[in-house]
């Protein structure tokens, strides 16, 4: 016990007894800032009494701003010195203090000293990118050094600008009536809202609230507001869609919402403010003392619900008539013509086009001037016509495609997100680049109402070029025939192959076979052209080909029953012999022998079972065991139709060689065939 009394004594003599740190802070702290505007880049003119001395380049004053200043957040930590002053000269260094928000510090300027009680002067300029607080009001600013402690500033302002040109219209004017206000209003230059801040609108005393409050029908630049709340004769206006700085601005606060003009007539005053300009700004207006009368239009749609104050629905009209007398209300209407009105009875509706409802009421005596309202309607969704092939999807080799087309009225064109103006005559063209493989073009048409027509065009750029295989004949051949036999392949097998512009047949399996006859008789160069055209890309690819013609007169001595023959006057070994059918008594003859020496070409199709032969520029099919034959596509009559022996295919000799333009010679002694 007697060491915790000793403990004790000693420590109330050095507490007694033993000198203590005096508390010291900066003195006289003041702030001007200029220019005082919200979020303005600003210069900054600080001043206080020191406590102690300050030494040059080792003493440091830290300046703390309000919340809602902003320091520039990337700048390095050495400011331009350029920028600051204290006491007239440029500090040692300058910066922010890292660990302590908003927060900067600046170096007493090397060889000097700042003496205990001398008045400091720190000037801040714009330069240094220190914007003031974005909302108007009163604040503070905190300032220490590295010899006291912190010392608060005496407050200081914040401003803004004021709205401009406010203005107040009541209809009707009248005591005791529910009336429409309209409020027109420019912000000013730093008076722009953001999505949820808000207007404020104090009304006159006298002035009638609903009981339920409809935000629908209050209307900030055409824009229904987010939340209405009203406290006495405040009206504050949440925003639901930003309003730039400098804009002309206007709210509408309809019949329908209910406000009730007040008892006494008189000259009235309404104040409007808004978050970022927050001084009251006045607007008078006059309530009238009179007995009316007043009409109420109710539109359904409550407003124009497309483009440019259109109603792309017909909107219903419900009229309702209203006085501040004892008698019983009439209301009468009329559309596009002042001088024939109906009485009201029950709703309407405005038909397409733009029309100007005229309307009035009375009760007893008193009748309200007509008045009257524009609707533009228009229902009718424009139409597109496309100059475009009825394929879908359509197919093309080019990365670039033009769409065109025309539409019904004046309208904006997108396609694909680029807008088009069509031209006086409604027609409209773009250039759409397409990428390889499938793409889907889509084609907005919006008429001025807002009304919307959509197309989608799927177009495949296919970059396909066809394979073109020519296996005869070679460049530089000599031909002797009379006629000149192509024979190739290509792919894709659905590809078009020409010759010389002339379009050659294609077989399923992208083969072809084509005689052409040059029309000469003597020896001469022919030039082939033979070209292969992919439908779907449209790109081609082509050969040229050189062909010496040299045709040569053909003779061939056939023998009944000899598997020998004489072609140009050698002789030729057969594998089946020519016949005559003991029915018909006609000579058949191996097709395929006999063709081929004549400079022509043989196919055969299982399928039908038909013989195709060309030569001489001619095709002449031959069905087997049909008397049917066909040339050029013209059908023939036949004594005796084409048979199969030994697996070889045997046609009526005379038919054949005769059809393909040579003439044949019955030796009946020798019983020998020549043609030539």
């Amino acid at each position: 016990m007697k060491r915790i009394l000793t403990l004790i004594l000693i420590g109330l003599f050095l507490f007694i007894f033993l000198p203590t740190k005096p508390i010291l802070a900066v003195s006289n702290l003041t702030v001007k800032v200029n220019p005082s505007l919200r979020y303005s880049l600003a210069e900054y003119d600080i001043s206080f009494i020191a406590d102690e001395d300050l030494i040059g380049g080792k003493d440091d004053i830290f300046i703390k701003f309000p919340e809602g200043t902003q320091l520039p957040c990337s700048c390095p930590h050495n400011w331009h010195l350029d920028f600051f002053s204290i006491n007239g000269y440029k500090p040692s260094r300058a910066g922010k203090v890292l660990d302590i928000p908003n927060t900067m510090y600046l170096c007493v300027p090397g060889g000097i000293t700042i003496k205990k009680g001398d008045k400091v002067e720190v000037i801040i300029k714009p330069q240094a990118n220190i914007w003031n607080p974005s909302k108007p009001g009163k604040y503070q600013l905190i300032l220490w050094t590295t010899k006291d402690n912190k010392a608060k500033s005496n407050f200081y302002e914040i401003t803004s600008t004021t709205l401009k040109n406010v203005k107040v219209s009541v209809s009707p004017d009248t005591v005791g009536l529910i009336a429409s206000y309209e409020i027109n209003f420019t912000t000013g230059s730093k008076g722009n809202l953001s999505n949820g801040q808000n207007i404020y609108i104090q009304f006159p005393e006298g002035i009638e609230f609903p009981k339920v409050i409809n935000r629908k029908y209050i209307m900030v630049n055409d824009t229904m507001p987010e939340y209405i709340e009203i406290s006495g004769t405040v009206m504050r206006i949440k925003i639901s869609h930003s309003i730039n700085s400098n804009r002309p601005s206007r709210i509408v606060i309809k019949s329908e919402f209910g406000i009730v003009n007040p008892e006494t007539p008189g000259e009235k005053s309404l104040f409007i403010w808004t978050d970022n300009e927050p001084e009251k700004i006045e607007a008078k207006f006059e309530i009238k003392s009179k007995y009316a009368v007043s009409t109420l239009v109710f539109t359904n749609p409550e407003n124009p619900n497309g483009q440019n104050g259109f109603f792309i629905t017909k909107p219903v009209i419900t009229l309702k008539g209203e006085t501040n007398t004892n008698n019983t209300v009439k209301t009468y209407y009329s559309i596009d013509n002042e001088n024939d009105f109906t009485v009201y009875k029950s709703p309407f509706a405005i038909p397409d086009g733009v029309h100007t409802l005229y309307y009035y009421s009375e009760a007893g005596t008193i009748k309200e001037d007509v008045k009257s309202k524009v609707f533009k309607v228009d229902t009718v969704s424009p139409q597109i016509v496309l100059n475009y092939p009825d394929e879908n999807p359509f197919y093309s080799g080019k990365s670039l495609i033009k769409i065109s087309g025309k539409v019904s009225e004046k309208s904006v064109i997108i396609i694909n997100e680029k807008k088009y103006t069509p031209d006086e005559k409604l027609n409209f063209e773009a250039n759409v680049s397409l990428k390889p493989g499938s793409n889907l073009i889509k084609i907005i048409c919006i008429d001025p109402a807002g009304n919307k027509t959509e197309k989608e065009v799927k177009v495949i750029f296919d970059t396909t070029v066809p394979e073109l295989t020519i296996y005869s004949p070679s460049d530089w051949e000599e031909v002797k025939s009379n006629v000149i036999n192509i024979t190739g392949k290509v792919s894709p097998v659905n590809s078009e192959v020409y010759v010389n512009g002339e379009q050659v047949k294609v077989s399923s399996g992208g083969s072809f076979d084509y005689s052409l006859v040059p029309g000469k008789k003597e020896k001469a160069i022919v030039v082939l052209k033979i070209m292969a055209v992919y439908p779907l890309s449209k790109k081609s690819v082509e050969k040229m080909i050189t062909v010496l013609y040299n045709p040569q007169t053909v003779k061939i001595v056939l023998s009944i029953g000899n598997k020998k023959a004489i072609v140009n006057g050698k002789v030729k070994a057969m594998d089946v012999a020519p016949f005559i059918d003991k029915h018909s008594g006609r000579t058949l003859v191996p097709v395929r022998f006999v063709v081929e020496f004549l400079g022509g070409s043989v196919s055969w199709d299982p399928e039908t079972r038909t013989v195709t032969v060309i030569a001489n520029g001619k095709t002449v099919k031959i069905p087997v065991g049909d008397k049917v034959a066909y040339i050029n596509g013209k059908q023939y009559e036949l004594d005796q139709p084409a048979i199969i022996l030994h697996n070889r295919t045997f046609v009526p000799l005379r038919f054949v060689a005769e059809a393909l333009g040579f003439k044949v010679i019955w030796n009946g002694k020798e019983r020998t065939i020549t043609i030539y």
